[in-house]
């Protein structure tokens, strides 16, 4: 009888939100795209023990709105929570805020599907691998505008991450 050896991996997905203030305020290239509470995004519990790492296997965002204009937008990804900054501020990100910084994810409009009166972006980047900080199992997020983009009043973006923990 021969031995064999059977590796079992089970992905974790995981989402949170942006709801946009009631206005509709042009973005710049390189705004951050941040809800009305001017928190960080959190994808809890993404790997199964803490200060362990994983990959990043997709990541989806779902816009309540399919504007004519569709946003480019980059969801940086962190593995301590950094100081949030206000919607359509400038991006402008600390060397230590850097340092915690596991990388970014492009969600472009050339990937647009419209849905009706909505529509998703499907991230076309390869896996990001990461490694939460000692004693967390959380990345956090912060999204940037990549192109001059006009919102829809109090529109809503939905950030979905599949996870592949080691």
């Amino acid at each position: 009888m021969s031995g064999r050896t059977e590796v079992i991996q089970r992905t974790i997905s995981r989402e949170d939100w942006i709801i946009r203030p009631a206005n509709t305020t042009q973005y710049t290239a390189g705004d951050v795209v941040a809800d009305t509470v001017t928190r960080t995004l959190r994808f809890a519990d993404v790997v199964l023990s803490p200060g362990s790492g994983g990959i990043v296997q997709s990541a989806m965002v779902i816009d309540s709105s399919a504007e004519s204009t569709k946003p480019d937008l980059e969801l940086y990804l962190f593995n301590a929570n950094i100081v949030s900054q206000a919607d359509n501020a400038a991006w402008a990100p600390t060397d230590t805020e850097m340092r915690a910084c596991v990388g970014w994810i492009s969600l472009l409009s050339t990937s647009f599907k419209t849905c009706g009166a909505n529509g998703m972006i499907q991230s076309a980047d390869k896996s990001l691998a990461f490694n939460c900080a000692v004693g967390s199992r959380d990345l956090f997020g912060v999204v940037v505008a990549r192109n001059a983009y006009t919102p829809v009043s109090a529109e809503q973006f939905t950030f979905k991450l599949v996870f592949l923990p080691d």
